[in-house]
């Protein structure tokens, strides 16, 4: 529980206190939000309840904060995995870039069936976004003609995204910092 606003930082897990280091909630407890590995656990399992319903085919991680998510749900679920990389910040600042992809028509070309994107969180949205409209370009030229149906997971989602993920844990407005990251 957030000390300052009393809500849950996680779903199912009531204890803020869990190395993360503030809330995540947005009541203004920190601008920063320490997810720690157990806390990353317990979202996992969260998303899994959410997305077990679902038949997918292949799961691909959006690298690099998609990697941990997707690999984690490709050994629980027994999907494979695939990476692919779009990036939208500048690893040394954390400043915000022109958005740099490796997705091609013939990547997307290999996508079979029903296809589960993963990435940490949807922040601008403007990752998912590109990878929706690469994916409209390849569906209208034939590109993906074995690809059924692609839905997106993310351990967070910002308010302020663009697109909203069809599986999120939780919502935030805090910049969030993952144990897999520096940590300043």
């Amino acid at each position: 529980m957030c000390d300052n606003c009393s809500d849950d930082c996680v779903k199912g897990c009531d204890d803020c206190k869990c190395d993360s280091g503030g809330c995540g909630c947005g009541c203004g407890a920190s601008d920063k939000l320490y997810v720690s590995w157990h806390h990353f656990d317990l979202m996992t399992q969260y998303l899994m309840e959410q997305i077990k319903y679902e038949k997918f085919d292949h799961i691909v991680a959006v690298a690099r904060g998609g990697l941990p998510l997707g690999t984690v749900l490709s050994h629980r679920l027994g999907i494979p995995l695939s990476v692919i990389t779009i990036k939208s910040y500048d690893d040394n600042t954390d400043k915000q870039v022109a958005l740099m992809s490796n997705v091609t028509t013939e990547e997307l070309a290999k996508w079979r069936g029903n296809v589960l994107v993963c990435d940490d969180l949807a922040d601008t949205g403007h990752t998912l976004l590109h990878l929706t409209n690469k994916i409209e370009g390849a569906l209208a030229i034939g590109g993906c003609k074995d690809l059924h149906v692609v839905k997106f997971a993310t351990l967070f989602y910002k308010p302020q995204s663009v697109i909203c993920p069809d599986f999120f844990v939780d919502t935030t407005t805090s910049w969030v910092v993952f144990p897999w990251e520096k940590q300043d």
